[in-house]
């Protein structure tokens, strides 16, 4: 294999007559793993097929058409195609997502193999990498499931829903299920009205706990916004005795308890200055239990 040429010198005679000529034999050399090779770009297709069909039959495929539709014309109609669509999405049980993650680790090792045994011809194995790749990623959005797709929808708003929900939570009477359906239509569930107020900081000044419950379920939610004052909707809901909103905030990933908003009170502060109940008791132990500290206790530290 590492000769690529020979040449002989070859002579004849019948005894009495010769001859000489010199002959060259060009080797080729044969690609042993090219059997190998079209094995494991087979295990691919054949792991593709699987993943392909988990998609069709737990409906991802739709909410990504839906999605991509959205991308191309943002509107409500398309946001609320996508959104349905996603909510119409299944989960793949853990067995099926165990077996394909133990297809993907086969193809992998097998890849590696083949590398590390360093005969394949240039370029070869590159190819069969980037194909595993996108099975891993396939393999992704197959595991995250609807979660994923929610996610990916949320960053995507409707300006025009975003503004009729500012002009909405502007007004001395606000309608909530209106703010929740245009939040459900594509407005940016974080939007602000002109003096920085979010649909969950009034929700939760407002003792709206149905309403409250709805939005912490909308993915991308910002549980810590501020408004122009600096109070968050866990300093509101505090101030204005709603225990229970209090207690779904604190249950929230990355709620922030010691945020200092107006008079330069925290949360806590203004538990301990609102007149004593069993409401502002359990709030108090809510906050403490959360890790909530007054103005003072901060300075201390």
């Amino acid at each position: 294999e590492n000769t690529s040429t020979y040449t002989l010198t070859v002579s004849v005679s019948d005894g009495s007559l010769s001859a000489t000529a010199d002959i060259t034999v060009n080797v080729t050399d044969v690609d042993e793993t090219a059997a190998t090779r079209q094995a494991i770009a087979n295990d691919i297709e054949t792991l593709k097929g699987k993943q392909d069909g988990h998609l069709q039959t737990t409906n991802i495929a739709d909410a990504q058409m839906k999605l991509a539709t959205l991308k191309a014309t943002i509107n409500s109609a398309n946001f609320v195609a996508a959104r349905q669509a996603i909510e119409a999405v299944m989960a793949l049980d853990d067995a099926t997502l165990m077996a394909l993650q133990g297809e993907i680790d086969a193809i992998s090792a097998k890849i590696t193999a083949l590398e590390n045994a360093g005969n394949a011809p240039a370029g070869t194995i590159q190819p069969l990498k980037d194909a595993l790749e996108a099975r891993k990623t396939a393999q992704e959005v197959l595991s995250n499931g609807a979660s994923g797709l929610t996610t990916e929808l949320r960053k995507i708003t409707v300006p025009a829903k975003t503004t009729a929900l500012r002009t909405e939570l502007g007004k001395s009477s606000r309608d909530y299920e209106a703010i929740l359906m245009l939040i459900a239509e594509g407005a940016d569930v974080n939007a602000k009205d002109n003096s920085g107020n979010s649909a969950l900081i009034w929700a939760a000044n407002a003792g709206q706990t149905a309403t409250v419950n709805a939005l912490l379920a909308v993915s991308g939610i910002n549980v810590n916004v501020k408004n122009d004052n600096g109070n968050t909707a866990l300093i509101w809901a505090t101030f204005n005795d709603h225990a229970t909103i209090v207690k779904a905030l604190l249950n929230v990933d990355g709620i922030l308890v010691n945020i200092i908003g107006s008079r330069n009170r925290t949360a806590l502060d203004w538990a301990n200055g609102l007149p004593s109940s069993t409401a502002n008791t359990a709030i108090t132990t809510a906050l403490r239990n959360a890790g909530a500290k007054t103005k003072a206790d901060l300075d201390r530290e």
